[in-house]
């Protein structure tokens, strides 16, 4: 109520309204007030402004407040006015007043209903715009997700994919598949998921996929073996979820691949180091163990060394004692790999490392047929080494090149030089073997592999030479190709003259 008061077209319809009241008692009042009949006259423009104002008010009453505001009017008003013609035995237009009052009925209908409606075309039209504002704010936001969708599937690391569970094909995969897989974009989507996962990556996501519908498991995550376009088998880890159509029935799957190669050789590489911790320790026990009776050997083997022998005794008890001195080395290399004493380094010349192991190999080297070539640099520089340590890195080195220069054909020719480069000294050992394969040759010091048999191999010796070399702060490698033999190279830095 309070808030109509407030409302100024509410007064102006009740003003009018009033006077239309009272210009319609205005015979009354001339004679209550015992006026002339002159004022006859002026009681016409009265009887006009009523006929006018009664209309006019329910006319503003309609407008502002729809056909019940003009109903009201006319039902207060309308009484009034005809209470004031009845009363009035000189007023003869009595249709005229009953007309203006059915007009004011008639008035109050149409345009109320008039305002009724604009009323709910502005509420409607108000309520559209909320919508459509609304509606604005939930487009921008689609946007802007789908924007940060397509940042997030253009530039991750994985797989992102989408893929259809009738036809098993791809309805979306993202830019990274070109980067692993070596598939574009629209080739991804040609492609069948028996095409691009191997057989048995292919029967081991069927049948996962069979038992998660079975037991109602919508995700589920996967080590699948996928196919590269060049033919490559990429190990992958895909996490993969469905989505069910409004029936509840699975339509598609939608998922993520990681390529998980770098991981499988992390954990490769963590079993070898089990397996060469291992190997450690009972290294280590090896070593003591062997120790004592090597002890022995060389001990009596000097003692009879001392003795008058026969020549030729004389010389194989010495072999006895050098070789049992060569095993001691080992051992002592053994014991310093399983870290359980710190190898002892001195001025050192790899010229007579070498000829020692040259030595050692000659009986072996002539009953089969191996030729060695020596070209060792007479003023070659002293490095700073250990003697035994670095006569194991040569004979490894030279009892593999016998081994496969035999295999290949049962002879062999073995280069070895040796110079000076620098600040640095390289051995160099060639031999005219079979070579070895560009894919064996960047595994050649990985700890436990070997191209030999088995039973004729551990894969241990030039993972071994390289850790030798790596703690003298030299490097070790290997040029090869396959059917022109290989070149192992080994370089020292020189003993500092400052």
């Amino acid at each position: 109520m309070l808030r109509l008061l407030k409302n100024q077209y509410f007064w102006y319809a009740a003003i009018a309204a009033f006077f239309a009241c009272a210009f319609s008692f205005a015979p009354q009042f001339t004679s209550l007030m015992g006026l002339s009949n002159q004022m006859d006259g002026r009681v016409a423009y009265y009887t006009a402004a009523y006929r006018l104002l009664f209309p006019l008010s329910v006319l503003l009453g309609a407008w502002r407040f729809k056909v019940r505001g003009g109903l009201l009017i006319c039902v207060i008003a309308g009484p009034v006015i005809l209470s004031g013609v009845f009363i009035n035995s000189q007023f003869p237009n009595i249709l005229i007043d009953l007309g203006d009052i059915t007009l004011g009925f008639w008035l109050a209908w149409v345009i109320g209903r008039q305002g009724e409606l604009k009323q709910h075309l502005v509420e409607n039209t108000a309520e559209l715009s909320k919508k459509a504002a609304a509606l604005k704010q939930e487009i921008t936001e689609r946007k802007r997700l789908e924007e940060q969708y397509r940042i997030v599937a253009e530039h991750s690391a994985d797989v992102i994919y989408k893929m259809s569970i009738k036809d098993g094909k791809f309805s979306f995969a993202s830019p990274s598949a070109e980067r692993l897989l070596g598939y574009s974009m629209q080739e991804a989507l040609n492609i069948k998921l028996n095409e691009l996962l191997t057989p048995e990556s292919f029967q081991k996501q069927g049948a996962e996929l069979f038992k998660d519908l079975q037991s109602g498991i919508t995700s589920s995550t996967l080590e699948l073996d996928l196919i590269h376009k060049d033919g490559r088998k990429i190990p992958f880890e895909v996490h993969s979820s469905l989505v069910f159509n409004e029936k509840g029935e699975p339509v598609e799957i939608v998922g993520v691949a990681r390529d998980i190669t770098q991981r499988k050789k992390m954990e490769e590489q963590i079993i070898v180091q089990d397996r060469l911790a291992s190997i450690g320790l009972l290294t280590s026990g090896l070593a003591h163990e062997l120790n004592n009776p090597l002890t022995s050997i060389i001990s009596f083997s000097s003692l009879l060394m001392k003795r008058e022998l026969a020549e030729d005794v004389k010389q194989d008890v010495i072999s006895i004692n050098n070789e049992a001195q060569r095993i001691a080395g080992v051992v002592r290399n053994l014991l310093a790999f399983s870290r359980k004493q710190p190898p002892e380094k001195q001025p050192t010349s790899i010229n007579d490392a070498i000829r020692k192991v040259i030595e050692m190999r000659t009986y072996e080297q002539k009953v089969n047929n191996i030729r060695v070539d020596v070209d060792l640099e007479p003023t070659l520089p002293l490095v700073m080494g250990n003697s035994h340590q670095l006569e194991q890195v040569f004979f490894n080195i030279i009892m593999n090149a016998e081994f496969f220069m035999l295999e290949a054909h049962g002879n062999g020719i073995l280069k070895i030089t040796t110079e000076k480069d620098g600040e640095l000294v390289r051995a160099s050992f060639t031999d005219n073997g079979p070579g070895i394969s560009g894919d064996n040759l960047r595994h050649l010091f990985t700890p436990l592999f070997t191209t030999k048999q088995v039973g004729k191999g551990t894969g241990l010796g030039l993972s071994i030479c390289l850790g030798i070399i790596n703690e003298h702060g030299g490097k070790i490698y290997a040029d090869s190709q396959e059917g022109r033999g290989t070149t192992f190279n080994i370089e020292l830095p020189v003993i500092s003259q400052n």
